[in-house]
């Protein structure tokens, strides 16, 4: 064995598959440090004074509208409430609401023995007869799961990557506070109400009988 390696040792052939083999194995250890910086990147949400006062500021439970039978049921959805003028300091955008309310924070939980792919949420104001549907699709809610989704859960976070001058890299997320799709169109929170509809994955779906009665009325 020994002669065999050191005939070969010297061979053209022996050394360039050697060579191959060290950067294949430098290739991979490479691929894997790679990874494991992107997995590393640390993601900041720049804050200031505004922003930690309104997440600070109360929250108000909506009037949850649903069926006894409903297969998700609503544990609750909670909004905030900012005036005007703050409004206008965290979008840049103009309105003529005096109040204007946050998309909800919502706690749920299947009570069904299906799993739920969709779910649309509907907020809307009797009185104004305003209304605005989210829809969440693509999802996989087995039986007896919660469904939690926080308020930036229902926006699409706009972010990008900075380097500074020591190579470290850091995603920055904006601020879903300061994203008017964070704020919707209504101005009084007292007569807002909230219910679903359900899509199963079996592509079946469920309506609130009782809003759908009152529509009919």
């Amino acid at each position: 064995m020994n002669t065999w390696f050191k005939n070969n040792f010297n061979s053209t052939k022996f050394r360039v598959t050697t060579t191959i083999i060290t950067l294949l194995l430098l290739l991979l250890v490479g691929v894997a440090v790679a990874q494991t910086l992107q997995t590393n990147v640390p993601v900041i949400t720049p804050k200031d004074d505004l922003t930690e006062q309104i997440e600070k500021s109360p929250d108000f439970s909506l009037t949850i509208e649903q069926d006894e039978d409903a297969p998700m049921k609503i544990l609750e959805a909670k909004v905030k409430e900012i005036s005007l003028t703050d409004y206008e300091k965290l979008t840049s955008e103009k309105t003529d609401l005096q109040k204007i309310i946050s998309v909800p924070q919502v706690k749920m939980i299947n009570v069904s023995d299906k799993t739920i792919s969709s779910v649309i949420f509907d907020i809307n104001d009797p009185v104004a007869e305003i209304s605005k549907g989210l829809y969440f699709r693509d999802q996989k809610i087995k039986p007896g799961e919660a469904f939690n989704i926080s308020r930036a859960g229902f926006l699409k976070p706009e972010q990008t990557t900075t380097v500074d001058d020591s190579g470290n890299i850091a995603t920055i997320i904006k601020n879903p506070i300061k994203d008017k799709s964070y704020w919707l169109p209504f101005t009084d929170k007292t007569r807002l109400k909230v219910s679903i509809m359900i899509e199963f994955a079996d592509g079946t779906k469920w309506f609130n009988r009782e809003k759908e009665e009152k529509q009919n009325d």
